[in-house]
């Protein structure tokens, strides 16, 4: 799991049917601005014309969960999954070798 912190970069994906942002296929980068738990965030969601807005409480789902299809949500992005990956891979290595 990787622990959300503020100014962390996430994927953005709208709810089904947001108006808005229809017209354009997600993810949206979007950037946390307070944490609330490990699986709720606010973000600050940049849109694919450059405009921002906020949007509070946004369920943030880690790799063991599975995405809601009725409310936006957020994730970590391939990249950020993957240097959790090897840091993990790292810390039980380490662990083994003592």
């Amino acid at each position: 799991m990787i622990h959300p912190t503020i100014g962390r970069v996430v994927w953005f994906m709208p709810r089904t049917g947001d108006e808005r942002l229809q017209k354009y296929d997600p993810p949206f980068a979007a950037i946390v601005c307070y944490v609330w738990t490990v699986s709720e965030v606010n973000l600050l969601v940049i849109g694919p014309e450059g405009t921002v807005e906020s949007q509070l409480n946004v369920a943030l789902v880690q790799e063991d969960n599975e995405a809601p299809t009725d409310v936006a949500y957020c994730t970590w992005m391939p990249y950020q999954k993957g240097q959790a990956a090897r840091l993990e891979a790292e810390i039980a290595k380490n662990a083994l070798a003592q």
